[in-house]
């Protein structure tokens, strides 16, 4: 095997660096996006941790069932912004926030469909993860 081979991961974490830097750069001035999280156990703690090194992304709201994950995931934000997120316990509440521009999801594959469905249905930009949806019924939808 050629050790010089550049791996898949490998790959992808680069190009996660480069864009995650580009990001990190941006210009004081430049608009804030506001961002909700849905779920945010051990996947969505991780993309929060992520997401916080952003400087132009606001963390307005956080949303999941478990009152202990939102508490950590709200104390996390505190320490990081001077600023506590509101704790939502219904996704769907989540939604009908005015003042979010995004949400990003960590939650059970499951969920993933009626989540995104409804995400985009609310005009709303979205970090999903994978995979998209369960059925080919559910993917052409969401297309």
């Amino acid at each position: 095997m050629n050790d010089s081979k550049l791996t898949r991961r490998e790959m992808l974490q680069g190009c996660g660096a480069a864009v995650a830097g580009l990001a990190i750069e941006t210009p004081q001035d430049a608009p804030s996006v506001r961002c909700g999280f849905a779920g945010v156990g051990g996947r969505g703690t991780a993309l929060l941790q992520n997401v916080l090194k952003i400087p132009s992304v606001e963390i307005t709201a956080i949303c999941d069932i478990d009152p202990e994950h939102r508490k950590r995931a709200c104390d996390t934000v505190l320490a990081v912004r001077n600023k506590r997120p509101d704790e939502i316990d219904d996704w769907k509440a989540l939604l009908q926030r005015g003042d979010l521009t995004s949400i990003v999801t960590a939650l059970p594959c499951y969920l993933h469909y009626p989540m995104y469905r409804d995400t985009l249905n609310a005009r709303k930009h979205l970090y999903g993860e994978k995979p998209l949806c369960l059925t080919v019924k559910h993917a052409d939808d969401l297309v």
